[in-house]
């Protein structure tokens, strides 16, 4: 455990994120949020994943990317971002 978020920061730019460990893969987080998929569907493949990005309403957009199934991707994009119980229960399901 670190005791600040800072100390996290610090350390990943040493360290692979996230870590995989006896085949099991592990986030890091801050203490009270968890990282969370919001998965669109039915989006041109031409749209950028930055739009994505750049225009979420949730400032803590960590990555957005192509799900995959095994090795190609499906067409279903995957926005993370590291959310709280209460900014997750505001996230619609359908838009």
């Amino acid at each position: 455990m670190l005791r600040t978020w800072e100390s996290v920061e610090r350390d990943r730019a040493s360290a692979d994120f996230p870590f995989h460990i006896r085949g099991k893969t592990f986030n890091v987080s801050q203490f009270g949020k968890q990282t969370s998929c919001l998965r669109i569907h039915r989006l041109p493949g031409i749209m950028n994943n930055d739009i994505l990005q750049k225009y979420s309403t949730f400032e803590t957009v960590t990555k957005v990317g192509f799900e995959k199934q095994g090795n190609y991707e499906n067409g279903m994009r995957c926005v993370f971002m590291q959310v709280s119980m209460a900014e997750k229960l505001d996230i619609p399901h359908l838009l």
